[in-house]
């Protein structure tokens, strides 16, 4: 896929290919390699496809840095050239950590013929502790009656946006917007690193301006040394 996640995990592919940890007898070769325009299309991804039908029988693995939405159009698009495949040469999937377990990849179970085989990969990870109950009872916030720099609009000033868009009401025009409820339990399964990303940068801001021990110059939030806040975020520890 284009951009950082799709170009940035292949080069680091490539990378451990080139110089293999803890094993001497690895032996792989990169026939070729392809990137996906931004948005691409699934006819894009046929076009891309029927080029690779004329390599040599030997190719048969993908390696794919895909976002879901391109690892979505790309099943379509296979299963459109499902016709130019014998069985013996059949191409055999290996997905990185966006499609991971995203069953949404597969549309509904259109493309299950397609996917089966293919090897994906999964972060592990778990639901944080008690995150449901804390998003469900979160309410959007009436900015006329409501003192914002208490209220959770001035930690989250999109969310406003999110709830109307979430039960497509408006909350200018309709009173009954405030009642709705959120029951939300499915969530994507990289929601711990974010949660885990959060606490890293707040414990690490934290130390940041508690520096009145370490520096005689003072660390102010408006003022912020980049370089000394990534140093601390790379050799922080919490539990």
């Amino acid at each position: 896929s284009h951009g950082d996640y799709g170009e940035g995990g292949f080069r680091e592919f490539k990378r451990l290919i080139k110089d293999p940890v803890g094993t001497s007898n690895m032996s792989i070769c990169i026939s070729d390699e392809s990137r996906l325009s931004r948005d691409a299309s699934v006819q894009e991804i046929e076009n891309l496809l029927q080029t690779m039908v004329v390599r040599p029988k030997s190719v048969r693995v993908y390696v794919l840095f895909l976002t879901k939405e391109d690892a979505r159009k790309l099943l379509q698009a296979v299963k459109k050239q499902i016709h130019l495949y014998d069985e013996q040469r059949r191409p055999v999937l290996i997905a990185s950590d966006a499609w991971g377990k995203e069953s949404s990849v597969v549309i509904n179970g259109e493309t299950d013929d397609i996917a089966a085989g293919t090897l994906t990969i999964e972060l592990i990870s778990k639901e944080p502790s008690q995150f449901d109950h804390y998003f469900n009872s979160l309410k959007p916030t009436n900015p006329i009656i409501t003192n914002l720099s208490n209220s959770a609009l001035s930690r989250n000033p999109w969310f406003n946006e999110f709830w109307e868009h979430r039960f497509g009401c408006s909350l200018k025009l309709n009173e009954t917007c405030y009642e709705q409820k959120l029951n939300e339990t499915n969530w994507d399964s990289k929601l711990q690193f974010i949660v885990d990303a959060v606490h890293v940068f707040a414990h690490a801001l934290h130390r940041y301006l508690n520096c009145s021990n370490q520096t005689s110059t003072p660390c102010k939030i408006t003022d912020i040394n980049g370089t000394k806040l990534f140093d601390i975020i790379l050799n922080g520890k919490f539990d």
